[in-house]
């Protein structure tokens, strides 16, 4: 099944998110440049989760220019969709404007 492509908001710059396989080892990648993101759809659907999740924080942090290393974005993305699952309330309120 193809998955439909996505855009998605990052500090005001529209993203293309785009289901296609990824080369090397990675699940997938970001390209700031060309706004665009894309996840390996083989990968597990907790993998695809959480790499959209790693990728986005890639955009961020090129657009804040922050300079975070891989490995803290890897810990950032890793750590946050659990707290972000297990606590639906307050993303809800999060959320709420």
């Amino acid at each position: 099944m193809k998955l439909k492509d996505w855009t998605v908001d990052i500090l005001s710059k529209r993203f293309t998110v785009k289901w296609q396989t990824v080369t090397g080892k990675d699940f997938g990648s970001c390209d700031s440049v060309k706004c665009e993101i894309k996840i390996d759809p083989k990968a597990h659907l907790d993998q695809q989760k959480d790499t959209l999740l790693h990728e986005c924080l890639h955009a961020i942090d090129h657009e804040m220019d922050t300079k975070m290393s891989e490995r803290q974005v890897r810990l950032t993305a890793t750590g946050l969709l659990p707290f972000l699952r297990a606590n639906p309330e307050i993303v809800k309120w999060l959320l709420t404007r």
